[in-house]
């Protein structure tokens, strides 16, 4: 099961990797830099790893755009914005997106039902494609 995760902070992004691993997943990160190079390779990455889970800082809000760019080529993909910021989480919430708080709860037991959840879905999946 692969798992890309977008963040602009990279000890952040390290802590992130190494969780995703505990929970068994095959985890990629991209060092995300707001400019069009960097956005360009972020949906290349997306197309030849074609995650199942895809975890995006709230990047000052400009995490909801890049959703729906990587949805076009991985709409299978479950996407979820990891933020500090209440105000990018409310707007998560609004649009229906999951979120997880940073900084609370418990990071593993949320991807580990991330990945659980996948795996139901993996039998409908397979039969769809």
């Amino acid at each position: 099961m692969r798992y890309l995760l977008v963040e602009d902070d990279e000890m952040i992004g390290k802590s992130c990797m190494m969780v995703a691993r505990a929970v068994g997943l095959e985890a990629h990160f991209h060092l995300y830099q707001h400019n069009a190079e960097n956005i360009k390779n972020l949906l290349r990455a997306n197309q030849e790893v074609m995650p199942n889970i895809v975890q995006l800082d709230g990047l000052e809000g400009a995490c909801f755009s890049l959703i729906e760019q990587l949805k076009s080529s991985n709409p299978k993909a479950i996407y979820f914005v990891c933020s500090g910021s209440d105000k990018v989480l409310e707007e998560a919430k609004d649009r229906g997106i999951k979120f997880f708080e940073k900084c609370t709860g418990n990071f593993i037991s949320y991807l580990a039902g991330l990945k659980r959840e996948i795996e139901t879905r993996l039998p409908a999946l397979a039969k769809s494609a």
